[in-house]
């Protein structure tokens, strides 16, 4: 959440990066950016900016309904990446996910993206 706030980081779309299990030619890792990023600024940061502004005026009622709404739209968002990327015949088990981060998200401390890759190994290998 910190990347969210503080680099511009779609998390949905970092953590579908760091899931993946094949490769996939960079255009075709463009193509998913780009859908993802459409979806993110036309649904998702909207809802969330609403979100936020009825937190400010103390509704849990309201807050919780547009919280399930922004979580939602995560979930579309989610599902979309998984069905775009179908996988290559010939998939390697193990992706290079420094690599792979490092070339999508560019703009992240290179340290702080190596302690992620740390954290995720840790929960999921």
């Amino acid at each position: 959440m910190h990347w969210q706030e503080r680099h511009g980081v779609d998390v949905i779309f970092l953590l579908f990066a760091c899931w993946l299990p094949h490769a996939l030619a960079p255009a075709h890792w463009t193509a998913l950016e780009s859908g993802s990023t459409d979806w993110n600024a036309a649904v998702t940061r909207r809802v969330r900016a609403l979100r936020r502004r009825v937190r400010a005026i103390d509704w849990p009622q309201g807050y919780r309904a547009i919280l399930g709404m922004e979580l939602a739209s995560e979930r579309i968002e989610a599902t979309w990446l998984a069905r775009a990327a179908s996988p290559p015949e010939r998939a390697p088990r193990d992706p290079d996910l420094d690599q792979r981060l490092g070339r999508l998200f560019g703009q992240l401390p290179p340290a702080e993206r190596t302690a992620f890759i740390a954290a995720i190994r840790a929960l999921f290998y």
